[in-house]
């Protein structure tokens, strides 16, 4: 073989390398591709299915909490402000009072 025919020789295996790479390549993102549409439609069917069925069990108690979550920190601020109202003297008696009536 001459120098010529050992650089066809190379070029051809590069070409023939590159091509078996992009095809590599072009599965991998084709299963990625699939992979990522399965899981979308996967996603898009548990959303359409809570829709139907309505909260579960476990959203409903979420629910529940984060309410009287809000409801304990409203008493609070309000209970605040009216401390902030009372004066010094009146909030020490009231606070005796209801010592005394525990």
């Amino acid at each position: 073989m001459s120098d010529s025919d050992d650089a066809v020789a190379v070029v051809v295996v590069i070409f023939i390398a590159a091509g078996l790479f992009a095809y590599v390549l072009l599965a991998v993102l084709a299963i990625a591709l699939i992979v990522g549409l399965l899981w979308g439609l996967w996603r898009l069917a548990a959303w359409a299915w809570s829709a139907v069925r309505g909260p579960s069990e476990v959203e409903q108690i979420d629910e529940v909490r984060d309410a009287a979550v809000r409801d304990l920190i409203a008493l609070r601020q309000q209970a605040v402000r009216e401390m902030v109202e009372v004066s010094h003297g009146e909030f020490i008696e009231g606070t005796a009072r209801e010592v005394e009536r525990r």
